[in-house]
Parts: structure tokens; C-alpha cells; sequence
């Protein structure tokens, strides 16, 4: 159970490799925590803990697990989100955002 634990911690925290990424996330999976899909106005650098009421209830994907994301990308997502609130299509994305 530790071990599930420490794995738990490193999802939320992001410190994983992409080849662990998948076997993490059946674990999530199998011990009843929902996995929720990368977004673009929700997600952080990293995974995040999503709760419900103060109980944990999955995991939201991180930006930066993303293959072929950059991280620099990833960054200036997030920071232009924070400024100018959320992004309300894909074409404000683009222009908002220089990468």
C-alpha cells in the first residue's frame, strides 16, 4: 500500500517518464480514482489532485506530460490563462499565446 501511495504522489506531482506515465495511470485507474483528460483551462504544469468536497477523486492530467509539448509552451499557457482568464477556443489560444 505504500508503494500505491508513492505512486499517487509522483502522478500528482508530475515526476514520472513518459514509458511509466500509462502503467501510473492504470494504477489510478484500478484503485477507483478517475483519470481526467488533459484541458487546456483546467490543467496545470503537472498532474493535480482534483477533489470533490475535500475527497479526492482523481487525477487531472498535467500540460507538461503531453509528448511534444515544450515546456517554455507549457508555461506561457498557463501564465496567459492566470492574466487574461480562460481561453474560449482554439483560435484565441493561437492568438493569445506566441509558441
Amino acid at each position: 500500500m505504500k508503494a500505491h501511495r508513492q505512486q499517487g504522489r509522483l502522478i500528482a506531482k508530475g515526476k514520472l517518464n513518459f514509458e511509466k506515465i500509462s502503467g501510473y495511470i492504470s494504477e489510478v485507474k484500478k484503485f477507483g480514482f478517475k483519470m481526467f483528460a488533459p484541458n487546456i483551462n483546467e490543467s496545470e504544469e503537472k498532474f493535480i489532485v482534483i477533489y470533490d468536497e475535500q475527497k479526492a477523486v482523481g487525477i487531472r492530467y498535467g500540460l507538461s506530460a503531453i509528448k511534444n509539448v515544450g515546456e517554455i509552451s507549457v508555461l506561457e499557457i498557463i501564465q496567459e490563462r492566470k492574466k487574461n482568464g480562460n481561453f474560449k477556443s482554439l483560435m484565441d489560444l493561437l492568438k493569445r499565446v506566441n509558441n
